[in-house]
């Protein structure tokens, strides 16, 4: 593939933010559309468009599925639609005891984590299949692969997002789509704003690692075209270099294991 055209959510703070500084200093992408909320559009694109006029700062409520399903009409007018799909928006919600959460306490979590990637990918995925190629890349996140009490909300949504991306990535395979790859990232706990409150609201944390980890492995993930990774969980600290990811179809994915 000679040109990448990449959308991020979650483009203008966290890992998103350091996935895109990477990606524009590269030059097989010709642009990056970032989605984030106004404030922090407004407080991140005067320094990464400074140098560089391949960013597109999109303001996009991805809690609110009105105004998501209006950007996807966007998407779909444009005459170069991304290619490459980087979901790395993400907030934590409310946390307690599950007994003390409401109906309402999962709705934004939900709208955010997950219906909003899941709507994105929907909207692009026609124009990835008539031209036979994409590279899908959602993020997890503590609880998707193990128990996470008081975060419910965050935890079951990230479970979401690791079963999505395995269902598209074998309905992508079942259909014939050779070079359209969906895999999903654990990328452990980052010093974001994020990290700093889940510990305040009481998380625990499995495994620090530095930003550069995950952002790696997006990168590994968009442009190494001789591994047909598809429908993977992969941690950002997995050798994901040398590792054979077809010597077993449940490898590196999410389900019940039977002795």
């Amino acid at each position: 593939m000679s040109t990448y055209k990449v959308l991020i959510t979650g483009g203008s703070k966290g890992i998103g933010l350091e996935i895109a500084k990477r990606l524009s200093k590269d030059d097989k992408i010709s642009v990056i559309h970032i989605l984030g909320s106004s404030n922090e559009i407004n407080r991140v694109s005067r320094d990464l468009n400074k140098n560089n006029n391949k960013i597109v700062h999109h303001k996009v409520d991805l809690s609110n599925r009105k105004i998501v399903n209006e950007f996807c009409k966007i998407l779909n007018e444009l005459d170069e639609k991304p290619n490459v799909i980087i979901n790395a928006a993400g907030i934590l919600g409310e946390h307690g005891n599950f007994s003390s959460l409401d109906y309402k306490d999962y709705d934004k979590v939900f709208n955010i984590n997950f219906l909003s990637s899941l709507k994105i990918i929907s909207c692009l995925l026609e124009d990835m299949k008539k031209n036979n190629f994409g590279r899908i890349i959602n993020f997890a996140g503590g609880g998707a692969a193990y128990p996470y009490p008081e975060f419910m909300p965050y935890s079951l949504s990230k479970v979401a997002v690791v079963r999505m991306t395995e269902n598209i990535a074998k309905e992508l395979e079942e259909g014939g789509y050779d070079n359209i790859f969906a895999n999903v990232i654990a990328p452990g706990a980052v010093e974001t704003d994020m990290l700093k409150e889940l510990i305040k609201k009481g998380g625990y944390v499995k495994t620090k690692v530095n930003i550069e980890e995950p952002v790696n492995l997006v990168n590994f993930l968009i442009f190494n075209e001789n591994n047909k990774i598809n429908g993977k969980f992969i941690h950002s600290r997995d050798d994901y270099v040398n590792i054979d990811f077809n010597i077993n179809d449940d490898l590196f994915t999410l389900r019940r294991i039977e002795d």
